[in-house]
Formats: structure tokens, sequence, C-alpha cells
């Protein structure tokens, strides 16, 4: 069963005078500070009107557009839904689903009542995704017909596309709600990391925090009602639910892909004109590889490539640049754990190099940033010289090995000016002893993960450390009480 949101919800077939009378106009620059408000709100400027928010493009014969005002209701259905069934603030529901509007519907009502969405990779075991259930408590699950075999028995599960009385459909229960006030340490939603250094670890992320990132986010990439986004990696993972978040803040509209597919993808950048295309660095290469089916579209439409989650490499770039001719590339990373908005100088060329750098703000407008140091040194008798490929036919002459700090540093006046650094860990890396991934792009061989959670008084530092073989997680606490 396809809902139709447009037949199910309604709205008058009548012109958005206002859109006639358009201007683009960027978001304004956000005060460095937690927001007060329910995230799922995030769309609030445009609710009532009838351009289109999400096509969701699951089926490749239909499209299924949903525009704003539909959206909008439709989201107070899912949370009237929830309350319905006795779920209350605080609550978790899991999310076990490829890519659809209904995603979006359940992410943002949930929020609405204060529930906390708990989105799931559906490509975790069932031993995996049964862990993540218990440990964040969930006392419902939205799935897929094909996810439902993940889900442990005995839960209760509401079926996306199901005819019965346990369906998405027969869930909802139409009708106004008012969203709920978050307080501003209350929890919107609670994602997973990938599991890299031992069980996934639940990241509890704010709606004060949150509204902050989805503002500064739409504000810095310039993004307006004009702008379509295409969104093809997974919901689950906070790469895409970022391009969500930036694009319904901004009035944007998001072709949704239920999954990547090279072909469809390429086909949706020249169907949809779209202006920023997002993903993660291999799905890129990939894109890159079918050369064929690029030069059959025009991308010229495209301002903005978003990639995140792994490395970039400088050959990457370069091909970007040269089939997205009015394309800049944005590259992001700590995403899950911190949200993609990197504050620092650039590393420079000789001397100290400070790189990696990631920011958080707490409720009370103080900002801390963490960052690497490097210096390079000798070690032992003598100069030892490495000779390393850094992918793109670039080589680096250095001395083999380097001094590596982590430091923070913190403001109480929004960034205007910041205390002194605080060292937190020290070590010596060896530029000799590096990896590399399928790009021939290096991984170096220090702390080599970093993110930063804001919470209400305090912001909470995540990094790994991969210097002795087996990936090490560490936290430490900057500021309020530890």
């Amino acid at each position: 069963m396809t809902a139709d949101y447009t037949t199910t919800w309604g709205s008058p077939a009548v012109t958005d005078r206002r859109y006639k009378f358009f201007q683009r106009m960027t978001v304004p620059r956000p005060e460095p500070r937690g927001y007060p408000g329910n995230l799922g709100l995030l769309f609030a400027e445009h609710a009532e009107s009838i351009r289109t928010a999400i096509t969701d493009l699951r089926d490749p014969e239909r499209p299924r557009p949903v525009n704003f005002r539909e959206l909008d209701r439709v989201c107070d259905a899912c949370a009237r839904g929830l309350v319905r069934l006795g779920l209350e603030p605080g609550d978790r529901i899991g999310i076990l689903s490829l890519n659809r509007v209904e995603f979006v519907i359940v992410l943002l009502g949930a929020m609405r009542a204060g529930v906390v969405p708990v989105p799931i990779n559906v490509k975790l075991s069932a031993d995996t995704v049964s862990y993540i259930l218990s440990d964040s408590a969930a006392r419902l699950v939205f799935a897929e017909r094909e996810s439902k075999r993940l889900v442990p028995v005995g839960m209760r599960i509401v079926e996306f596309a199901g005819s019965d009385s346990n369906g998405f459909e027969a869930f909802l229960d139409t009708g106004s709600f008012r969203a709920s006030e978050p307080a501003p340490d209350a929890v919107a939603i609670q994602c997973y990391t990938s599991g890299s250094t031992g069980r996934p670890k639940g990241v509890l992320l704010s709606h004060y925090g949150q509204n902050w990132s989805r503002l500064i986010l739409a504000h810095t990439r310039g993004t307006t009602e004009r702008d379509v986004i295409l969104v093809a990696a997974p919901l689950y993972h906070k790469n895409a639910l970022n391009a969500i978040k930036q694009g319904l803040t901004a009035g944007a509209t998001l072709p949704l892909l239920p999954q990547f597919s090279v072909d469809r993808y390429i086909e949706a950048i020249g169907h949809y004109r779209c202006t920023v295309i997002s993903g993660v660095p291999t799905m890129m290469a990939m894109v890159l590889a079918r050369k064929d089916l690029l030069k059959k579209v025009d991308t010229a439409s495209v301002r903005t490539v978003m990639m995140g989650s792994a490395k970039s490499s400088p050959h990457l770039l370069t091909e970007l640049k040269q089939y997205f001719p009015n394309a800049e590339p944005l590259v992001v990373y700590g995403v899950t754990e911190g949200g993609p908005v990197p504050l620092g100088p650039p590393v420079p060329r000789t001397g100290a190099k400070r790189f990696f750098p990631t920011a958080a703000v707490r409720a009370d407008g103080t900002v801390d940033v963490v960052y690497f140091e490097s210096r390079e040194t000798t070690a032992g008798s003598g100069k030892v010289e490495c000779r390393a490929l850094l992918g793109s036919g670039m080589f680096r002459n250095a001395e083999a090995r380097s001094l590596v700090d982590l430091w923070s540093v913190s403001s109480g006046d929004g960034g205007a000016a910041f205390g002194q650094p605080v060292r937190i860990t020290s070590a010596t890396s060896d530029w000799c002893d590096v990896q590399f991934d399928s790009a021939g792009f290096l991984f170096a061989n220090f702390g080599d993960y970093l993110g930063m959670v804001g919470g209400h008084d305090r912001s909470y530092l995540v990094w790994t450390d991969g210097r002795n073989g087996v990936p090490d997680a560490y936290f430490a606490t900057l500021g309020g009480k530890h």
C-alpha cells in the first residue's frame, strides 16, 4: 500500500501567492548558543506552503511529492498516534527502514511529542539491532516489511505500507497537535555510532543544540527555498539527516532516493535540476566512474557537493570540479557526535599544524573547540626521512615522527575571544607507518577520529585512537560538573 498524502491530508488547490514574490533569502546567522524550541517544528516558517518539501522516489515510475503543508499535518498525525499508544516524553522509538518520506514523518512527529527517535542501520545483524533497541529502551519500532525480521520477537512493530491494524496508516491519528516545549537538555534524537570500536554507542543530541546546528548549517551553506537537495545516503546516518535538517529549515525541496543507485542518482540530478548533491566520498567516486551517464546530464545546476563520513582524496576533489564545474565541494566530519560545523584556521605548510577542529556550544553560550596539533621532530639519533604517497601523485618528504597533541579551548563570549588552550593528550606518531584507503588517501596513525557533543551545561569530547592496533574510544567532559 502506498499512501497518497495529498489525498489523505488534503490541501486547497490554490497557488501559494507568497512564492511568486519570493526573493532568494538565506537563513540569518545564528548566535553560537543553544536555541529553544522543538526540533520537530524545524520547517514551521514554511508549514503553510504548498511547495514540494520532499519527493519520495521509492517507486521510479511513481514519484510521491509531499508539500510542506501536507508534511506538517502528517507529522502532527504521527505525534497524536504516539500519544494515543501511551508513549510519553522521553520514551524511545526505533526506526528501521530504507529512505522514504514516512521515515522523516516519524522522525519529526516523534520529536513533536517529546518522544526520542532512534534511527537504526538496516544492514546490522539482528543481534546488534536487538542490542540497540534494548540499550535505548525502545518501546516501539517503525519498520519496513523487509526489516521486520531484525526486530526481537514480542516488540510492537508499526509497518510502513502495512495494510492491517499494525500498518502506518492505521497508526496515524489525524488532527492538530501542540508540540511539547523541550527543556534545555532534552534529547531530540538518539543516533548510534557505527560500532567500529566495539558495540555501537548512543549519542544524545538535544533540541537546543540541534536547533543551532540546523540554523548554522543552512546559513553557512547559503541554503534557500530555491535549492533542490538530492538525498541518497541512508537516513539512519547523520550525513543524510543533516541534509534533511538544513533543507527543510530553509524551505528547500528534497528529492529522496530509497538508497544509493548510481544510475538513479545521476538521473535525478538532471531531472530535478539539483543544486546540492550529498553523500559520502565513495558515492561520489562511483558517480564519477560513470562518465558515460554524466555526459548525458546537465550538471550546471549543482552549486555544492556535500560529502562526509570518510576522507576525500585530492584526486576525487579535482574530478568533481571537472564534472560539476559550478560546484564547490564541502567536506565535513564528526557528524554523528558533534555536528559538521568545524572551526579553525587552515593547516600551515610548516611549523605547528592545527587540524581536525570541531566545536560544540553549551546552553549558556560557551563555545568549546578541540583540535589536534602536530610538530615534526626527529626521534633517536640522526634525521629519519620517509616518503609517503598522499594520493593523486603527491608525496610527503618529512621527518618520520611527529609530536601529536590534542587540545581544547573555550570561549565565554560566543567565540569573540578564547582562553588559554588546555592539552588533553600527547603522543608520538610515526608518519612512515601509514595506511591508505581504496582511493590512495592517507589515514594518519595518531588519534584518528574526533567529535564533540553539546549538552545542557557542558560539552563532551569523543575521540578514538588507533596507534596500538585495536582502536580505543575515549571521552572527556569540557565545562560543567565532571
